[in-house]
């Protein structure tokens, strides 16, 4: 986006070109936003930033049993336990 050389007045047009920054980055649960007719504020919510980087890179993935005995190695390879 072009910068304007008048800022935006009102909270819906500010709300609007906010609104079009946090859908390209994903990133609007991060955020504590206050717009108001003149002004616009933000803050991290650093709790939840950290919960997330916490959990970076954890996935659950669901077997059955049938599959495990299949694949009898697969579950030793990173050192886990079968059925867990």
């Amino acid at each position: 986006m072009a910068r304007r050389r008048r800022p935006l007045s009102g909270a819906a047009a500010i709300g609007l070109k906010v609104g079009v920054v946090l859908d390209r980055h994903q990133m609007a649960k991060h955020f504590a936003l206050t717009i108001t007719d003149d002004s616009f504020r933000f803050a991290r919510r650093t709790r939840a930033i950290a919960a997330e980087a916490a959990l970076d890179g954890l996935y659950a993935v669901r077997t059955s049993p049938r599959q495990m005995r299949r694949m009898p190695y697969a579950w030793q390879a990173k050192g886990g336990q079968p059925g867990v």
